[in-house]
């Protein structure tokens, strides 16, 4: 009788499953899977119209190959319809993965193109977000077409900096949640062409909807580092001072004073993987000299990416949460974060550990330069 009943069970689930698929059986969800075949989605500016839209999508028959579709429009769902009007088969939004929208729409403001996305319900919530600069003209559409799988490996390497970090990867979701905060602002990788491939640049920084500023080089690793509470960074190259470090770990706190300026104290640790300066290493005094001289510059670098992003009004580490709190029962009007946050005064502090100092040859293990200098 136990058998019957679980040969019975078995071709009800086998029934279920062949009537109405297995997926259904299951709570609907919007999560991406990385087999499936990725949707690459670019906004720009339109030329007759207010914007344009282009899509890679398989070339019929040729599933390595990828062509693009552009038409223009002044709505979303508009163009929409008018690129299923062009292809074999119909775009669904649940199949998009990746928006790259072009600088100049990027400065112009984002919320109509992202509003319309978070609206449709089938939108992945995992939709990356991303910044073009420089032009994408035919030539460059077809130069980018011709690149095997360009998307999916695209995708990957979204996939891999959203888990790993080293990258201000960002997703709808987490972009307008920014937006309709008002105590930060959002941020969204900045990439360029080169050779019709995608290269990262830095950091865009936003001020509500709008691009206004973009960290690139040693200023995009020093903002990672202090855009959390507690942040990592595989590498940080210091090129005046000669040295890369890596596996580097910063630990934020932020206070803001009586006096209404922002204090910001990290706690570093990292390693020198590489210095090529004139220090001896493999003496204690040199080694205290060096940690000393990396926290001082990491100060006046910390200071000088607090104040561009000052100057242009735009809080992408949310400083602004911090007037929540006890010893701010009342915070700052919200409509009014971005002007008071352009006038405060800010001061930085670094502390940071060298877990090694790179050498090769054996040091005993009271000569850490975590200690305090010798006498």
């Amino acid at each position: 009788m136990k058998r019957f009943w679980i040969a019975a069970a078995a071709a009800l689930v086998a029934s279920a499953c062949a009537t109405t698929g297995c997926s259904s059986m299951f709570p609907h969800t919007n999560k991406i899977e990385e087999i499936s075949p990725s949707l690459f989605v670019y906004f720009d500016v339109g030329q007759r119209e207010p914007l344009s839209s282009t899509i890679f999508v398989p070339t019929a028959g040729l599933r390595e190959k990828r062509h693009s579709l552009t038409v223009e429009g002044s709505m979303m769902k508009q163009m929409r319809e008018r690129l299923n009007n062009r292809h074999t088969r119909e775009i669904r939004s649940g199949k998009i993965k990746m928006v790259f929208v072009s600088e100049r729409l990027a400065r112009r403001g984002l919320f109509p193109v992202l509003n319309a996305l978070m609206t449709d319900e089938d939108v992945s919530d995992r939709l990356y977000l991303a910044v073009l600069r420089g032009e994408m003209d035919e030539k460059t559409k077809r130069g980018i077409a011709e690149q095997e799988a360009f998307d999916f490996y695209l995708y990957r390497m979204f996939r891999h900096y959203d888990r790993r970090g080293g990258m201000a990867v960002t997703d709808l979701h987490a972009f307008m949640s920014r937006y309709f905060n008002g105590y930060g602002d959002p941020t969204a990788p900045v990439f360029h062409l080169e050779q019709n491939r995608f290269v990262y640049e830095g950091i865009g920084a936003f001020r509500r909807d709008r691009l206004v500023l973009v960290l690139n080089g040693e200023q995009n690793g020093l903002f990672e580092l202090i855009r959390r509470n507690r942040n990592f960074q595989a590498t940080l190259p210091l090129a005046d001072m000669r040295v890369v470090l890596s596996s580097v770990r910063s630990n934020r706190n932020v206070q803001i004073s009586e006096k209404g300026g922002l204090e910001l104290s990290l706690r570093m640790t990292a390693r020198i993987e590489e210095y090529q300066g004139t220090l001896d290493l493999g003496n204690r005094r040199d080694a205290f000299r060096l940690r000393e001289a990396i926290a001082r510059r990491l100060e006046q670098q910390i200071q000088g990416v607090l104040e561009r992003l000052q100057a242009a009004e735009s809080d992408p580490a949310a400083f602004g949460m911090l007037t929540f709190g006890p010893m701010h029962p009342s915070p700052w009007p919200r409509d009014r974060w971005q002007q008071i946050w352009s006038k405060m005064p800010v001061s930085v502090r670094c502390v940071i550990q060298l877990t090694n100092l790179g050498t090769v040859f054996p040091r005993h293990p009271d000569d850490s330069a975590s200690e305090s200098p010798p006498p």
